[in-house]
């Protein structure tokens, strides 16, 4: 019973991920398809949506390698010297994805219409990050970064409607 239940669990977060996943694949086409048909380069939310469609691929690339070194960690025991600075240097990109969050709402007046989703997008990186850098890695922080990575696309389309919404 809970073997079953860890199955069903875990399709449930591959499901998400190919969701994330796919979901950004879209945004990517439709943003290159726009690129390509002349629109507004000098639109504010046109801005804020590449920042926030890059945030998302910056953040998809963190969970995968976070998911990478959860498997090296399971399979070795205790740490390696290296596997603790691969977790240390991944907790700085999540740092430094929530200080452009940050410089994001200080900005750009569109992204400040979402200061509360943004706010906690970017207390959750920070937490994410200190957890990393102390190598505490486990299911629990993978589940949060799929929850970011979740919000950053949420509020990208959120903006992308707005962006739409104008034209």
């Amino acid at each position: 019973n809970d073997t079953k239940k860890y199955k069903i669990r875990q399709h449930l977060q591959e499901i998400q991920q190919g969701i994330n996943v796919m979901i950004y694949d879209l945004m990517q086409a439709e943003n290159n398809m726009q690129q390509q048909g002349g629109g507004s380069s000098s639109c504010p939310l046109k801005s804020l949506s590449q920042a926030m469609q890059q945030m998302g691929a910056q953040q998809m690339a963190i969970n995968m390698l976070t998911r990478e070194l959860m498997k090296q960690l399971g399979s070795m025991g205790k740490p390696s010297y290296q596997t603790r600075m691969n977790a240390q240097r991944l907790g700085r990109d999540e740092q430094r994805l929530a200080e452009n969050l940050k410089r994001l709402l200080q900005t750009n007046s569109e992204a400040q219409k979402q200061t509360s989703a943004m706010n906690k997008i970017i207390e959750e990186l920070e937490d994410i990050s200190r957890d990393l850098q102390n190598n505490r890695i486990d299911q629990s922080l993978i589940d949060r970064q799929e929850r970011i990575l979740s919000r950053l696309l949420d509020a990208q389309k959120s903006i992308h409607k707005r962006e739409y919404s104008r034209k």
